[in-house]
């Protein structure tokens, strides 16, 4: 019971000071291979704290790709080969 009410404590909302800009990100993955950590990031968004979007890149993948998870990411080949750039790119 004292665990339960440690985890709880931390995860305490704690609201942000006036004038506070933050940002959400969220990254989607391909599945580049059969294990668990065989991903390859094929997508990067950035909404605002009005929950207005800032950023959305696709990013193409370098090693092949076994599935696009496309039930979770909502990609597709066509849609990264037609608007995705490099890893690199993205990050520069």
């Amino acid at each position: 019971r004292m665990q339960a009410n440690a985890q709880a404590q931390q995860h305490q909302y704690v609201e942000p000071p006036p004038n506070f800009n933050y940002f959400s990100i969220d990254i989607e993955c391909v599945a580049t291979g059969v294990e668990h950590n065989a991903r390859g990031v094929a997508q990067i968004a950035l909404v605002n704290c009005a929950g207005q979007p800032v950023l959305n890149l696709y990013i193409k993948p370098t090693t092949p790709v076994s599935s696009y998870l496309y039930p979770l990411t909502g990609l597709t080949k066509e849609i990264l080969d037609t608007h995705g750039t490099t890893f690199e790119e993205a990050i520069a």
